[in-house]
């Protein structure tokens, strides 16, 4: 490319990422000469990739979308890397900074943000995040600091029993959820699992065993998952991810850009 750009990295952007759509109406707005774009990445080809957008002068860095966000935190220097960012060891953003990269998560700030705006007593609740990839342990890292209860993380994977445990978080095994996710207040949901199918990250049955809870998929594709709609119908509270996607794109293109005017941002992006 012979101007300056901006990308969204991960396997499959090019089939219904947002990031492009929303930064690319503020660019025009602002009447910046930039744009996003998306870049289809094959997992055996990540770090040839990368190495290669690292060196392209021209690349001002960008989004960071699944399976990449923690594979692109090795990728920096860690006093290049936010607090927080560090603490959840995954990225979703990246921005050039003369010959090196800093790191960002908005994730989890951005998770935060919506759900105070939508589930009362937020700081009280017994909280069940389920998955502990990229986006998870972000959004773990900002409401273990805002609640006073500990977050509980279950995941597929057992060997992460350890490592969650160790950050101070409490964690229960993906068979046992089916005897305890009836005491949570509110699940979240931070795999991809439902994303453009009709699959659930947990079995229909448990999702059954509640009643008048929070439920949260961060997936926006489709705006109502099988997740959703399955406790919907228990009579829950349910929640897609559009909303939080939204909060984050608008924060990460104002530290990627360095324009200050978030509500302006936010207000182009709603057009």
């Amino acid at each position: 490319m012979n101007s300056e750009y901006y990308a969204i990295l991960g396997i499959n952007p090019s089939k219904g990422a947002r990031s492009p759509i929303l930064w690319n109406r503020v660019f025009k707005k602002l009447k910046i000469n930039s744009k996003m774009i998306c870049i289809d990445i094959e997992p055996k080809l990540f770090n040839q990739k990368v190495n290669q957008l690292f060196k392209d002068k021209n690349f001002k860095g960008g989004a960071i979308t699944n399976p990449y966000k923690e594979k692109i935190f090795k990728k920096l220097e860690k006093k290049n890397i936010t607090k927080s960012a560090n603490k959840c060891g995954a990225l979703n953003l990246i921005v050039r900074n003369g010959s090196k990269f800093l790191g960002f998560n908005t994730d989890g700030e951005a998770a935060l943000i919506f759900l105070k705006t939508k589930v009362r007593n937020l700081s009280n609740k017994k909280i069940l995040i389920l998955g502990f990839g990229g986006a998870g342990k972000a959004i773990c890292s900002y409401l273990s600091v805002y609640c006073k209860k500990k977050v509980t993380v279950s995941t597929r994977l057992n060997k992460s029993c350890k490592l969650i445990k160790k950050i101070g978080y409490e964690y229960i095994s993906w068979k046992s959820l089916s005897k305890n996710i009836s005491r949570f207040d509110l699940i979240i949901n931070s795999t991809n699992v439902g994303h453009r199918t009709k699959k659930t990250p947990i079995k229909k049955e448990v999702i059954k065993k509640c009643f008048n809870k929070v439920f949260f998929d961060i997936i926006y594709q489709p705006k109502k998952t099988s997740l959703l709609k399955i406790a919907h119908k228990n009579r829950n509270i349910v929640f897609n991810g559009l909303d939080m996607n939204f909060i984050q794109a608008a924060k990460s293109f104002s530290r990627a850009t360095n324009f200050k005017n978030l509500n302006y941002i936010k207000k182009i992006m709603k057009k």
